[in-house]
């Protein structure tokens, strides 16, 4: 991959109607700040396809037969490693909050505002650099303490009277 593509979010959307995946591809395309890994029609195929890419962001639908949103966002959660960062997008709002209680970072409803979609792709970018952050200084930290742990003073200064 280039540092272009490496750069970008990478992500996978997963609806059951192919317009609707269409129109989001488009929408994320045209901000210039995501590269889509592929798509997916059903929550097996979204599970699968997730463990295999491994993509940053799964922008995933609710209703869905079979398998819904929140069954893959459960199996992708139990499945252990790092999981995607999950943003629901549905024509529905009534599932907002249980949306959230299965860690969604955003929740964007359609038909998709261009405007919506790229403010979502803005916060994706700004999590991304935080959690980049945060693993940073708990590598630094723990760098640190390795260090700490292998430095035995030489000497150790001590006050005699005063």
């Amino acid at each position: 991959m280039s540092n272009s593509q490496l750069a970008k979010l990478q992500v996978l959307m997963v609806d059951d109607e192919a317009p609707a995946r269409s129109e989001l591809r488009y929408l994320l395309e045209k901000t210039g700040k995501v590269a889509v890994m592929g798509e997916a029609a059903t929550g097996t195929e979204a599970t699968l396809l997730a463990l295999t890419l491994r993509p940053e962001v799964l922008f995933l639908d609710i209703k869905m037969p079979g398998q819904d949103g929140f069954d893959v966002a459960e199996a992708l959660l139990a499945a252990g490693g790092q999981p995607p960062l999950f943003v629901f997008a549905t024509a529905f709002d009534s599932y907002a909050l249980r949306a959230f209680e299965v860690s969604a970072v955003d929740y964007i409803l359609k038909p998709f505002q261009e405007e919506r979609v790229t403010q979502s792709v803005d916060w994706l970018l700004a999590l991304r650099a935080g959690l980049r952050q945060v693993e940073l200084a708990a590598n630094l930290q723990a760098f640190l303490e390795k260090v700490k742990e292998k430095q035995e003073p030489a000497r150790v200064p001590v006050d005699i009277n005063g």
